[in-house]
């Protein structure tokens, strides 16, 4: 949350001449409803079952830049689909810098509903515990903290060049 995926994939989609997709938001269109009305009326468990889905679809797809919620990755299953389909991108930034993007925009921290109640970093520092072995399987790491997405965009574009190479 608030690392810079949805933004920076768009630009770095453009760059590559690719899709972009955000998991999230075909999420919500084929539910047609936001991912926080999932959360209440269905639970996490079936959210995850859905981004799952969601997931293996989009990875079947033409080459595109997909742009996961920070959950997605917490089960081996979603491992086994994106490592079929290319390189994958941890953008960290710490939870302080994430609480503060989120902040930034009112409707950010409302629409999240793994955050709570309680103050944004505190909440967003015990998902990265409970999620970092999951993100350190990630083939590149861009720290996001100080970038703009254009920079981000710029840095995810040069690693996944130094591992797949030119991208065609």
């Amino acid at each position: 949350m608030g690392s810079g995926k949805t933004r920076s994939g768009l630009i770095l989609a453009k760059r590559l001449g690719r899709p972009f997709i955000d998991l999230d938001a075909r999420i919500e269109s084929r539910a047609g409803t936001s991912i926080a009305q999932i959360f209440q009326t269905a639970g996490e468990e079936a959210f995850r079952e859905l981004e799952e889905v969601a997931l293996r679809e989009a990875t079947r797809e033409a080459p595109a830049v997909i742009a996961l919620g920070g959950g997605a990755v917490v089960r081996e299953s979603a491992w086994r689909s994106i490592r079929k389909s290319g390189v994958a991108v941890h953008l960290h930034a710490e939870p302080d810098e994430l609480a503060r993007r989120l902040i930034a925009n009112e409707r950010e921290v409302l629409a999240r509903p793994l955050l709570g109640d309680g103050p944004p970093e505190v909440r967003l520092a015990e998902l990265a515990r409970e999620r970092d072995r999951w993100y350190a399987r990630a083939d590149v790491r861009v720290e996001t903290t100080g970038l703009s997405p254009e920079e981000v965009a710029g840095a995810v574009s040069g690693l996944v060049r130094a591992v797949l190479g030119p991208l065609v």
